[in-house]
């Protein structure tokens, strides 16, 4: 699919929309239950058609132009009876952060839950947790969680929406949504543009997501890393055409390198198998190895761009004068995530533009 310059977005959808878009109407003009009715979820990328992406782009610059003319985005009131609760089981802080700050700034009221002195430590279900915060007037919660199937065992019956903040090794959908956001802003397309990815693909939910959504609007995805990091073949084959390359050959070609950390809580748990790729990345052996050197970039064209989606860890799998290097769009993406989640929390409340 080709993908216009942000000046001129592209407004026909290419996938079903999951529901049917209903004219825009502010929540003052709602009752609560009529509001509640209006679902809906974003467990991942696929659950949002290409105009909707779009329409998120636009809205998200939309946003962004307001708060530089200094008009302020509360204004909009859009989120105005809503609560929006937060359930981090992963430590998180660009994330939980920017969630919370995107709600407050539309108008609703954030409920942050403190997962560990809540009653989810005395046993009780994540579905009996999420039905008490509805019950309680949540309507919205976003979770992230460490297991790939959480989403899965919840269903209609939690009373609110759902928003995956990440989970386990499997998706990150808003995460992909601002990353693709700052090189559509960058590149003025994604058609034919070349993304590598690079690091820990096999623990990473960003590089999962981006690869799914990059490739829908015409980019071209390389994944690179140490062997041990990899996706199999079984998987790779699932991830919309995604090809492995080596970093060497990948980085002449690159329009955009988005490097990613090594999970060392993934490797934690799986195991022995992993603890000495682990060892290696902590005596920062890995950077020289693998990473993304000033002697590598080098060799990348005049106008490539750096992306991380945090947290970095400098002189690891980048060297730490690259995260600050002019190209480096690192900052730009922390900086983009709370307008994208703010369109995507008007999206989920059936009122984005």
């Amino acid at each position: 699919m080709s993908l216009l310059a942000p000046q001129e977005p592209e407004t026909t959808a290419q996938h079903a929309a999951p529901q049917a878009m209903e004219p825009r109407r502010t929540h003052g003009d709602m009752g609560p239950l009529e509001v509640r009715a209006r679902r809906h979820h974003l467990i991942d990328v696929g659950d949002l058609d290409d105009d909707v992406v779009q329409r998120m782009w636009q809205r998200a610059k939309e946003l962004q132009q307001r708060e530089q003319r200094g008009i302020g985005t509360q204004l909009f009131g859009t989120l105005r009876g809503h609560v929006v609760a937060t359930l981090f089981f992963e430590a998180s802080t660009r994330t939980r952060l920017s969630f919370e700050l995107a709600a407050q700034r539309l108008g609703a009221l954030t409920l942050p839950l403190d997962v560990s002195r809540s009653s989810l430590e005395k046993s009780e279900s994540l579905v009996d947790t999420l039905q008490t915060l509805a019950a309680m007037g949540a309507t919205m919660a976003v979770v992230r969680h460490r297991d790939n199937a959480v989403f899965s065992n919840l269903g209609p019956q939690v009373g609110l929406s759902l928003l995956n903040a990440g989970n386990g090794t499997e998706a990150h959908p808003t995460q992909a949504l601002l990353d693709a956001y700052t090189l559509w802003q960058q590149l003025g397309s994604l058609q034919d543009r070349v993304i590598v990815i690079h690091g820990d693909i096999l623990h990473s939910r960003v590089a999962r997501s981006n690869a799914r959504l990059l490739a829908r609007f015409g980019a071209r995805v390389l994944l690179s890393g140490p062997a041990d990091l990899l996706p199999s073949d079984a998987e790779l084959a699932q991830l919309a055409g995604a090809q492995v390359c080596a970093f060497s050959d990948a980085i002449p070609q690159a329009d955009a390198i988005m490097c990613l950390r090594v999970q060392r809580e993934r490797h934690e748990r799986a195991g022995l198998a992993d603890a000495a790729v682990l060892r290696a990345a902590e005596a920062t052996s890995f950077l020289h190895a693998h990473g993304l050197t000033q002697e590598r970039f080098e060799r990348a064209k005049p106008s490539c761009l750096i992306l991380h989606p945090g947290p970095v860890n400098r002189d690891v799998e980048i060297e730490g004068t690259l995260v600050d290097h002019p190209r480096s769009q690192i900052l730009q993406q922390v900086r983009n995530g709370l307008y994208i989640r703010m369109a995507t929390l008007e999206w989920i409340a059936g009122v984005l533009p």
